[in-house]
């Protein structure tokens, strides 16, 4: 089967489109260029040309495995060492902080009448894509968990930052503003190396229909287990990289709908609100692990705030606090978060619709 015949030739003008949609919000230094950028292209090419087929299963899992194998390489037994005297009151923290943003969702689910799914998974912090692509498995609508996960992340990114060098950048001010510690690749192997990542591959489709968006979930534990027990995994190129983040954006694109995103965006002031208590939560968290732990304020602070790995890390570089630390942790929450909650969460809602059946 040729590419014309396979369908994929008709896809062309849309992915172009998302491709400069990547490339434009990349050259404005937005968030999640690669993903939002492209999901924005496709969402206006769609509302004046809608694509005579959407993604194909293969290239939108395909997308999902590359993705899960770069998470998984960012794991190493360094994180180990580095989290080990902070894991278990920083698990119990991140716990607390779970469970408060699973309430947040509810709350605001009840507030505006929004799904109970999509509300909730908008305000877990675990990350945008992340959120998006196990939200969806489960049920969620992806133009309301983008557009809450959206303002979440803005809000945090422009608040968090501000407040922390604010407050503690004459205790660092000497520091150089330095790249994170946490690798973003593996090491360099040869092309043999990349045989690999059939085993991460070959586990994401053979758990398809046991674990939540296992294209990502499956491919991203062994493909960590494989880079701790020394395997000679070699880094994903940049391209390679850049290409799975326009497919998924591309598909995210293709799901979104003009009807849900309007009615949920009418209710930002109240996303608002319910960021902000969620940035008080993260400061007295924050507060609290510095008490139980004895970590510095600055980094205890950053490590629970709800934002972006790189930019926390980056921000507390800026003010002197240990980089790797607050890399490390942030870590361990977005794979606490992607590992467990998709599945708890399917597990709750599955529950609550079979009560719901029962009481018709």
């Amino acid at each position: 089967m040729n590419f014309a015949a396979a369908g994929y030739a008709s896809l062309l003008p849309a992915y172009a489109a998302a491709f400069l949609g990547g490339w434009a919000f990349a050259a404005m230094s937005l968030p999640l260029p690669w993903v939002l950028g492209p999901m924005a292209a496709v969402m206006l090419w769609k509302a004046y040309r809608p694509p005579a087929r959407k993604t194909p299963a293969p290239l939108r899992n395909g997308a999902l495995v590359a993705l899960g194998i770069v998470f998984g390489l960012q794991f190493t037994g360094a994180t180990i060492v580095l989290v080990g005297p902070y894991l278990l009151p920083y698990l119990g923290i991140t716990a607390v902080t779970i469970v408060c943003c699973v309430g947040l969702g509810v709350l605001f689910s009840r507030w505006t009448a929004t799904d109970r799914v999509s509300s909730v998974f908008g305000f877990i912090p675990g990350g945008l894509t992340e959120m998006v692509v196990t939200g969806t498995a489960v049920g969620a609508k992806p133009g309301t968990v983008v557009f809450l996960q959206t303002l979440r992340l803005l809000s945090v990114l422009s608040v968090v930052p501000l407040l922390v060098t604010l407050w503690f950048a004459p205790e660092g001010s000497g520091a150089a503003l330095v790249s994170p510690a946490a690798p973003s690749a593996g090491p360099s192997a040869g092309a043999a190396g990349f045989a690999w990542y059939a085993l991460p591959a070959l586990g994401g489709w053979l758990l398809r229909r046991i674990v939540p968006a296992s294209y990502v979930l499956v491919p991203m534990l062994l493909t960590a287990l494989l880079h701790i027990a020394g395997a000679g995994l070699p880094a994903i190129p940049a391209a390679a990289l850049i290409a799975a983040q326009v497919v998924v954006g591309a598909g995210l694109g293709e799901s979104v709908s003009f009807r849900d995103l309007r009615a949920v965006s009418a209710q930002w002031w109240r996303v608002l609100l319910l960021v902000a208590a969620m940035l008080a939560l993260s400061l007295l968290l924050g507060a609290a692990l510095h008490a139980w732990t004895g970590m510095g304020m600055p980094a205890a602070l950053l490590s629970v705030a709800p934002g972006g790995l790189i930019e926390m890390a980056l921000t507390a570089s800026s003010v002197g606090a240990d980089a790797a630390v607050v890399t490390s942790l942030q870590m361990v929450r977005l794979y606490t978060i992607i590992g467990i909650v998709p599945i708890a969460l399917k597990l709750w809602f599955g529950r609550g619709a079979r009560a719901d059946r029962l009481a018709e």
